[in-house]
């Protein structure tokens, strides 16, 4: 009896010294130990139809889609073919400001979306627009800015500069420099 209890050690020992030599051969090979250590770098998920609500108070405040979604790594979220953002205030749903883009990135560490291709700022209460190619959007300060061209349109005019700051409804702007204004006749 004692002496299978042996024959099982010396084989446990066995075993675990083929597998130490085995596994050390493979990590002093630098190809295959970098093979094994690559890092995916893709996204870790792919959401098709995404329709994200946000809301305070039981109040509606934002509703966001966008035809495709990725969560990266990073925390960071991509919308590669685009996006809608509304936002309602005051608990109306009948007339929210919009903000739409071809592309979109949420920073998490900066915690901002960058909006880029197409983008537009609309306030249809108060019949203003914007375009421009790329601006921020900030939920947490609920501003959006850009530094490039934009063009404003508003009943009476069409405003053209470079840099803006905007509430994300669109109810109030600044422009960094006016490059012309044109009046719009009635």
């Amino acid at each position: 009896m004692g002496n299978v209890a042996y024959n099982k050690t010396i084989l446990l020992y066995l075993m675990g010294f083929w597998g130490t030599l085995l596994l050390s051969d493979c990590s002093s090979n630098p190809k295959t130990t970098a093979s094994l250590h690559t890092l995916y770098d893709g996204p870790v998920l792919d959401i098709d139809s995404v329709q994200t609500w946000y809301s305070d108070s039981a109040e509606l405040k934002i509703h966001l889609t966008a035809p495709k979604q990725l969560e990266l790594l990073n925390g960071n979220r991509e919308f590669p073919k685009g996006v809608l953002v509304e936002f309602f205030k005051n608990g109306d749903s009948t007339k929210p400001s919009i903000l739409k883009s071809n592309y979109a990135v949420m920073l998490k560490d900066k915690q901002v979306y960058k909006v880029t291709g197409n983008v537009l700022v609309e306030n249809p209460t108060e019949q203003k627009k914007l375009t421009t190619e790329s601006l921020f959007w900030s939920p947490v300060t609920k501003k959006i800015s850009t530094t490039e061209q934009v063009i404003i349109t508003t009943p009476k005019e069409v405003i053209k500069g470079i840099g803006m700051e905007a509430s994300q409804d669109f109810s109030s702007y600044t422009i960094k420099q006016v490059t012309g204004i044109l009046q719009v006749g009635e």
